[in-house]
């Protein structure tokens, strides 16, 4: 079962289902606007419950999600924090809550912007990459909402902690070991780390 926690428009979990049709997967996302896109985007693989080979969609803050996974008896093999670590009242307390959902061995998948990110070449890349694989036409709506809602809304929040905070924290979080750290991606505007319990 796979987790991802502030699944914004649902890139991710539609990458994940096309990649791993089987998956179980749980969608977590508590703005109404993203997740009204998340909606109409994957409509067709919607259930109202976890299931094999469909995305669940939770419109929830994640401080809902233990009771829920325990209602559904599910522990995730995987969760993913996709640019959610820094909007966190308590990233401390969500990475420990974290720990204790993942399966053993479990991974945490993070990608956090840090000190060195500069919001204006993050989304050029981003749209560059989109008209080089020609999907800038289908997910044109998507990439403006997302590029809005940055600048309007968590410009002044992106630098909230760097590399050495995120990874000492992910760490005192109770993850055993950091088993992967790049600024390789998105155009090197942001933290990808993964982490095992």
């Amino acid at each position: 079962m796979i987790l991802d926690c502030g699944c914004g428009t649902g890139n991710l979990c539609q990458a994940i289902a096309e990649q791993l049709p089987a998956a179980t997967l749980l969608a977590v996302e508590k703005d109404a606007a993203m997740a009204q896109h998340f909606r109409r985007k994957l409509a067709d693989r919607l259930s109202l419950v976890p299931t094999p080979g469909r995305i669940c969609l939770l419109e929830a803050d994640l401080k809902t999600v233990p009771a829920w996974l325990i209602k559904h008896d599910l522990r995730p093999d995987y969760v993913f924090f996709v640019n959610v670590l820094y909007l966190l009242e308590d990233p401390e307390a969500a990475l420990r809550a974290t720990a204790g959902w993942l399966c053993p061995h479990g991974e945490l998948r993070l990608s956090n912007p840090d000190e060195r990110t500069d919001l204006d070449a993050l989304f050029s890349q981003l749209e560059r990459d989109l008209v080089d694989t020609q999907q800038i036409n289908d997910l044109i709506n998507d990439f403006a909402t997302l590029r809005n809602f940055n600048r309007q809304r968590l410009s002044l929040k992106l630098h909230r902690l760097s590399c050495a905070e995120t990874c000492r924290l992910v760490l005192e979080s109770g993850f055993r070991r950091i088993a992967h750290i790049t600024h390789e991606h998105y155009a090197g505007q942001s933290l990808l780390l993964s982490a095992e319990v």
